[in-house]
C-alpha cells in the first residue's frame, strides 16, 4: 500500500483505514499485524510531511522577519 509521492491526506486516509480495520476485530492475526505495520508506515510518513512543512513555515517566517528589518 505504501506509495511514493503520496500526499499527507492520502497517507492519513490510509492510516485511518488501517485503524478502522483493526478496530473491527474481524481480521486474522497475520492480517492485523500487516495492517498495523502499514499503519505505522503511514504514521511515519504523515509525521515526516508535517515536520518538513513546519520547517518550511519557519524558514518563510524568518525570511519575512529579515525583510521587515531592511
Amino acid at each position: 500500500m505504501a506509495k511514493k509521492n503520496i500526499s499527507f491526506e492520502e497517507a492519513l486516509k490510509e492510516l485511518k483505514n488501517c485503524s478502522e480495520k483493526i478496530k473491527k476485530r474481524d481480521l486474522t492475526l497475520d492480517e492485523s499485524i500487516s495492517c498495523y505495520e502499514e499503519g505505522l508506515k503511514q504514521y511515519e510518513l504523515c509525521k515526516k510531511i508535517l515536520e518538513e512543512t513546519k520547517q518550511k513555515i519557519q524558514i518563510f517566517g524568518e525570511e519575512e522577519y529579515d525583510e521587515g528589518e531592511l
